[in-house]
């Protein structure tokens, strides 16, 4: 096997920045459950947003949802 269970995957640019996170199956499992999510960011002033609502979790297929974008609110202020 050798595989790790999760990778952080980020995407930086001049004036964006996006993470996410990518599980990998471990033998028969699937899905998993991510108890605790502590990330943050300090922002400065006029900073815009590109934020999706969370849909609710583990729905779909394989109970792999949210795992597709929503709606959003392009350039919203933060706040």
């Amino acid at each position: 096997e050798g595989r790790p269970a999760l990778d952080v995957i980020f995407r930086v640019s001049n004036n964006n920045l996006a993470f996410k996170y990518k599980a990998y199956p471990q033998k028969e499992t699937l899905s998993c459950v991510v108890q605790e999510e502590a990330s943050g960011f300090l922002m400065p002033k006029g900073t815009t947003t590109f934020l999706c609502p969370q849909s609710n979790p583990m729905t779909g297929f394989a109970r792999t949802g949210p795992s597709y974008e929503t709606s959003y609110m392009l350039d919203d202020a933060v706040g």
